[in-house]
């Protein structure tokens, strides 16, 4: 688990813009930047939700030279033009 600050950047060359800096780089950041001011909090954790791959497509192959196609006819094709 990371956890990580916003920053806000007060100066003229960022304009107010918001940054998400680690835990282990605030302190270094805020000492060199002395406008930039802590905004929020955040943690980065997992959600635990798992996501189902999608189903793969059945591959058709070459028995003579092991080419892998997408469909039935496009072995058909590869098979009469390559070997035939």
């Amino acid at each position: 688990m990371k956890k990580f600050y916003y920053v806000k950047r007060n100066d003229e060359k960022h304009k107010g813009s918001q940054v998400e800096i680690p835990a282990e780089h605030l302190a270094q950041t805020l000492r060199t930047h002395k406008t930039w001011q802590v905004m929020d909090e955040a943690t980065n954790e997992t959600t635990g939700v798992i996501i189902p791959e999608a189903p793969k497509l059945p591959a058709f192959h070459c028995p003579i030279c092991g080419l892998e196609s997408k469909s039935e006819h496009g072995l058909k094709v590869h098979k009469a033009r390559v070997h035939g």
